[in-house]
């Protein structure tokens, strides 16, 4: 498994929403909002992360742009995501 290093993050990829909407006579609506947003969960962290940032742990869940995040990596057929910690917006607490 890679592991990040300095102050970045490896998290699984997002789930796209994929479910189109549709209207009561069968037709395929557009999506009323796009986002860039997305949540993953973490999968490791590198050593350098802020003391801040403690609560950001591998298993937790975060919410962040998708657009911040590095080139796709893959391994063993799963694909992740590498992100600078100060590009996550927040953790979503379950």
């Amino acid at each position: 498994m890679l592991k990040p290093l300095g102050n970045r993050i490896l998290v699984e990829k997002y789930v796209e929403d994929d479910e189109a909407e549709t209207s009561k006579s069968g037709l395929i609506l557009a999506q009323k909002k796009h986002t860039n947003m997305a949540a993953s969960k973490v999968v490791a962290i590198g050593g350098g992360l802020d003391e801040k940032l403690k609560d950001i742990v591998p298993g937790c869940t975060v919410y962040y742009n998708k657009s911040t995040a590095f080139e796709p990596y893959e391994e063993d057929g799963e694909t992740y995501f590498i992100l600078e910690a100060k590009e996550i917006l927040g953790i979503i607490e379950e």
